[in-house]
């Protein structure tokens, strides 16, 4: 059995270093760019571009990209009620555990991340009660145990709160255009932002969705 290759090693490692020492960003990958090819991807990015706004101390405001099909949201309370009470019974039985989601709970109240309802409780007719749990991280150094708010748990209707809000595009590169230009550098930089989806505050007219 013989292989043949019409490939010439010459063009192909001159492709490859065009490709390495390009100065064009764009010349990457095509999927660098934001793909808005779904009407309600560009539908989603022109309500961002419409609606962000910045606070006096830097802080971004969003509003929420809702879907005409909000009015077919159904109750969420009950769901969520049960789904807490699950999660307390649970608690009862891993002292470890319950120590964890209560200094989970406690920042999010102290960072202002959430705040506590001090009125009797009148359901608004546009809202969504989101049922939360716990995810155990073992490989983390610092936070074993996170807590993860469920948007798409189903309410009366069926429907869940992810599935009346607009899917936006993808804006993040591929990690081929982000390792290629890597190599471009003798030193990189690299940062983390702590907390980074909850530095985004939501605007006041939606709070109750979430």
């Amino acid at each position: 059995m013989s292989n043949i290759c019409l490939l010439s090693i010459g063009e192909t490692m001159e492709e490859d270093w065009k490709t390495s020492l390009s100065n064009d960003d764009t010349t990457y990958s095509k999927s660098s760019k934001v793909n808005v090819s779904s009407a309600e991807g560009r539908q989603a990015l022109e309500h961002f571009e419409a609606t962000v706004s910045r606070q006096e101390d830097g802080r971004f405001v969003l509003q929420l990209p809702i879907k005409p099909c909000i009015a077919e949201l159904g109750h969420s309370i009950n769901v969520a009620s049960s789904r807490f009470l699950a999660v307390e019974r649970k608690l009862q039985q891993d002292a470890t555990l319950r120590e964890e989601y209560k200094k989970f709970m406690d920042e999010y109240l102290q960072m202002g991340h959430m705040r506590e309802v001090q009125q009797e409780i009148i359901i608004p007719k546009r809202s969504c009660y989101l049922p939360h749990h716990a995810v155990f991280k073992k490989s983390s150094l610092t936070t074993k145990v996170c807590i993860v708010f469920d948007a798409s748990a189903k309410t009366s209707s069926g429907l869940s709160l992810n599935e009346v809000l607009m899917r936006g595009p993808k804006n993040q590169e591929d990690i081929v255009s982000i390792l290629t230009r890597f190599r471009k550098h003798q030193y990189v930089i690299t940062s983390n932002i702590e907390k980074m989806f909850r530095q985004v505050a939501m605007a006041e007219q939606d709070w109750d969705l979430q």
